[in-house]
């Protein structure tokens, strides 16, 4: 897996979010690359939109 150096910052909407929630010391704790076929990569590429489905930590949908 390809890690991104240095790491991303998360986005202020989540750092506020988990702050809200009584969070402290926030960190991105993974990241993961995206495995894409051929299709899915032109479409990013070409900044096209992408049904896609996420699974949250907690398992809902």
């Amino acid at each position: 897996m390809e890690m991104l150096e240095p790491p991303p910052d998360m986005p202020q909407v989540f750092k506020d979010c988990i702050q809200d929630l009584g969070g402290s010391e926030i960190n991105l704790v993974i990241q993961k690359s995206l495995f894409l076929n051929e299709d899915e990569e032109r479409m990013l590429n070409a900044k096209r939109q992408m049904a896609m489905t996420l699974v949250e930590p907690c398992l809902s949908v």
